[in-house]
């Protein structure tokens, strides 16, 4: 997966000390775009259903971020836990349309920065 130009930052010690997510996190600005450009033989390969999973850091009661992915789109809202948690959505049948900035996966975040550690796309 490529994540594509963005105005995310790096950013490090994010989150409890014993999930090292927070070591390899990028934070997204509030209301921006990240978007990912899968590998297309990878996609290709996806004949049933499939899962998205999102690793972010849920620290701003009342914010969220948006996930768009495969003609389908979710809402992930934080309830301010301090802690990272994984999201995920099932795809089924997962139909990836080449989009006009190449982008196959987008998340956008709400009033407030997100931090993020994973997008992954997997083969269920």
């Amino acid at each position: 997966m490529e994540r594509l130009p963005d105005q995310s930052t790096g950013v490090t010690r994010i989150g409890p000390d014993h999930l090292r997510y927070g070591a390899y996190a990028r934070r997204l600005p509030s209301r921006a775009l990240l978007r990912l450009r899968v590998n297309p033989q990878f996609l290709g390969s996806l004949k049933g259903t499939g899962r998205l999973n999102v690793v972010y850091y849920d620290d701003t009661p009342g914010t969220g971020l948006v996930v768009a992915a495969s003609g389908q789109k979710w809402q992930a809202p934080m309830r301010g836990g301090k802690i990272w948690r994984t999201i995920s959505f099932d795809l089924s049948p997962p139909a990836f349309p080449t989009a006009s900035d190449g982008a196959d996966i987008r998340i956008e975040t709400t009033d407030q920065p997100v931090c993020l550690h994973l997008v992954e796309l997997e083969r269920r």
